[in-house]
């Protein structure tokens, strides 16, 4: 037996039960930033053709749409990941000589990573973990006794 909703704003569409209306996701919560719209909306003026073409590219083949879309970041990605991998013998060198507690924190960021991205987060949590130490030192060498100033 489905339960009617007390609000009719709360119907599911098309007749649905309540039940197949729970089962959908929420609506999307989309951010904006009246910045990023402003500059949106120069660039969207200079290349009206541009603007003609993706909204075109949208309404009439979404999959090539959202290919375009996965395909800048995929480049972007992989540009990334070739740029850590340059980095990697450096940050297994730092990482073979941190302390326990150090490499403890590296791993346990690396315990939840997609293995397609495992490199970036490798050398991502390595830099982390010598700017956390970086900073510590730093803190502690300020908390030290001021140096004598000379008279003169």
């Amino acid at each position: 037996m489905a339960l009617k909703p007390k609000n009719p704003d709360q119907a599911p569409p098309n007749g649905a039960t309540a039940e197949a209306a729970a089962t959908q996701p929420p609506p999307l919560e989309l951010k904006t930033n009246p910045d990023v719209e402003r500059r949106l909306g120069e660039y969207k003026a200079a290349h009206p053709r541009d603007v003609e073409y993706f909204t075109r590219l949208v309404k009439e083949h979404p999959d090539r749409a959202v290919n375009h879309h996965f395909l800048d970041r995929m480049q972007r990605h992989e540009a990334e990941t070739r740029e850590a991998t340059r980095q990697l013998p450096q940050a297994k060198s730092v990482y073979e000589k941190m302390a326990p507690a150090s490499r403890q924190r590296v791993d346990e960021v690396l315990a939840n990573v997609n293995p397609y991205n495992h490199t970036r987060r490798f050398v991502a949590a390595v830099k982390a973990e010598m700017d956390r130490i970086a900073f510590g030192e730093n803190r502690r060498a300020l908390r030290g006794p001021a140096p004598a100033m000379s008279a003169g």
